[in-house]
């Protein structure tokens, strides 16, 4: 309840008097109800006094106030209990294990849910990450595991991964369609108690698209059951709950972000993931639960998340910004890169994988040329229909600026390395010259993020590095800071920012529309260690 016209509160002041300008450390802690009080035409802060629906002699007309937060103030309280953890900020999957071993342990040591991230990367080392941080954070912990649904085949050789290692979440990326590998995880140890269904495992479906997120918003479908129950990888009791329940009950709703990305405005894709949860819930008549909605892409500062609870957002998912972060998985070289860009040093360059598609990814460019390299190297794809048929100054160019070697010498290890991982598609390629010069232009795409990470310094022109305008407006955030030095910015410090930033926020805009008199524009909404350490 805030003040209005209709009644009056007044206040005894039960300790030394502050003025509301000087009040901002008073205001910055949760721990401690806020009573904002007008005396002889100024106003005072305090955080104790005798409250009086009348007025009498010590007692100050009270303008306006704000309880203390015994708890998280922002995001979805059941989101918090579902998944056992203390905020609502969830650290996405950054691809080659980016999103590190270190960084999940982290997370889940401080209270936040984090994704390993998996991109690019084969079973055997996804694996052997499980293991490790299982064995780190214990049986308590929580952890998820993210997955790039490429398709049916690879799916399936990932969840049979997470089941065999009892993984209790995943963050499905890229998803087109549902594949059966993903429904069979969603059902696999789903039972009924006391008339409600209960399923193991949680399914974070990262989307931007609404077709792709009526699917996840959806039960199963009755074919991919039916499959499944045949193929003995459901039970009978499983495949008949199915209908009962979404096939994700959390949705992430992902806009501008780094890596793979449609480039969706955060605020216009939220309101549509809103109305879609809406009619999705009233169309199955779910019982057991409601749909719960993130924000990702463009999370980076207190502003933008308490923009996205505001909207509705029952959590929130970080990415960009932990890359720079002491735990992430790439080399030091690249976190001092990328602490130091603004939002405009970003832009978009064909991906490795889905070349001939014309996909395409988000990256860094500050101090960089792969974009310009690899926006070459899908023109020429464009325009060509093999190697032969390149021009003489394409050519030239490609092979002193891009490769740094022949043509012929890059194909030639790049099918000593399909040899090995998928000689099925050098097959192909012996009889398809255009899908040959894609797997010889895909070589480049693929090592150059390879050398960022592993901080190949005489390749630093060639650096691919994921990136959203997100890491570009954290670093604004940040400057001046004791966060700005990428030493610094433990990935939980920088969570627990955000989130106690965000709540602060929210209470100075609580406490300004109780009264039109309360001014706290020049109060800084900047990284404090005491909340690092909260």
């Amino acid at each position: 309840m805030s003040l209005n016209n209709q009644f009056s509160l007044w206040i005894y002041p039960e300790h030394s008097e502050i003025e509301l300008e000087s009040g901002q450390e008073l205001i910055r802690d949760f721990t401690k109800s806020i009573f904002i009080y007008e005396k002889h035409g100024r106003l005072f802060v305090t955080s104790e006094g005798r409250i009086s629906l009348s007025e009498a002699e010590g007692y100050y007309k009270l303008v306006a106030y704000d309880y203390d937060y015994k708890n998280i103030s922002i995001g979805s309280q059941e989101f918090m209990e579902e998944h056992n953890v203390k905020y609502p900020y969830v650290l996405g999957g950054m691809a080659q294990g980016i999103a590190s071993v270190d960084m999940v342990v982290a997370a889940a040591a401080d209270g936040f849910m984090g994704f390993f991230g998996t991109g690019g990367m084969v079973v055997s080392e996804v694996e052997k990450a499980i293991i490790e941080i299982k064995g780190r954070i214990g049986s308590n912990g929580v952890f998820g595991v993210n997955m790039i649904s490429a398709n049916p085949l690879k799916d399936e050789e990932m969840i049979n991964l997470l089941l065999k290692h009892d993984v209790k979440r995943v963050e499905v990326a890229g998803a087109v369609t549902l594949t059966p590998a993903i429904v069979e995880y969603r059902l696999r140890g789903a039972y009924r108690e006391n008339g409600r269904v209960i399923t193991e495992n949680k399914i974070f479906a990262k989307v931007s698209r609404e077709e792709v997120a009526a699917q996840f918003m959806s039960p199963p479908p009755e074919k991919i059951i039916k499959l499944l129950l045949e193929k003995g990888r459901i039970t009978s009791q499983e495949a008949e709950l199915a209908q009962e329940i979404p096939v994700a009950e959390d949705i992430i709703a992902e806009a501008d972000s780094g890596g793979h990305t449609d480039n969706r405005p955060a605020l216009v894709l939220f309101q549509n993931m809103a109305i879609l949860r809406v009619q999705m819930m009233d169309k199955y008549k779910y019982k057991h639960g409601r749909i719960r909605i993130g924000a990702a892409g463009g999370i980076c500062s207190p502003y933008t998340i308490l923009a996205a609870f505001t909207l509705g957002a029952d959590f929130v998912m970080t990415g960009s910004i932990n890359q720079s972060c002491v735990e992430a998985g790439t080399c030091d070289e690249v976190k001092g890169i990328l602490s130091q860009i603004s939002m405009s040093d970003v832009a978009n360059a064909p991906s490795a994988d889905m070349f001939e598609m014309g996909s395409r990814v988000q990256v860094m460019t500050k101090g960089v040329m792969f974009h310009l390299k690899a926006n070459k190297l899908y023109e020429t794809f464009k325009n060509c229909a093999s190697i032969e048929e390149i021009d003489h100054k394409t050519k030239t160019y490609l092979e002193t600026k891009v490769f740094n070697d022949t043509l012929e010498n890059v194909w030639n290890n790049t099918r000593q390395f399909f040899l090995n991982t998928d000689p099925e598609i050098l097959k192909r390629a012996d009889k398809n010259p255009k899908l040959k010069m894609a797997l010889i232009f895909r070589s480049y795409l693929g090592l150059s993020s390879k050398w960022a990470q592993r901080g190949e310094m005489d390749k630093k022109a060639d650096f691919q590095i994921f990136c959203g305008p997100a890491m570009g407006a954290f670093n604004r955030w940040v400057k001046g800071t004791y966060l700005e030095e990428p030493a610094n910015r433990k990935v939980t410090n920088v969570a627990k920012n955000l989130i106690y930033g965000a709540m602060y926020l929210k209470r100075l805009n609580y406490l300004k529309t109780q009264c039109s008199k309360i001014n706290l524009d020049n109060f800084q909404i900047t990284p404090s260690r005491i909340w690092s350490e909260l």
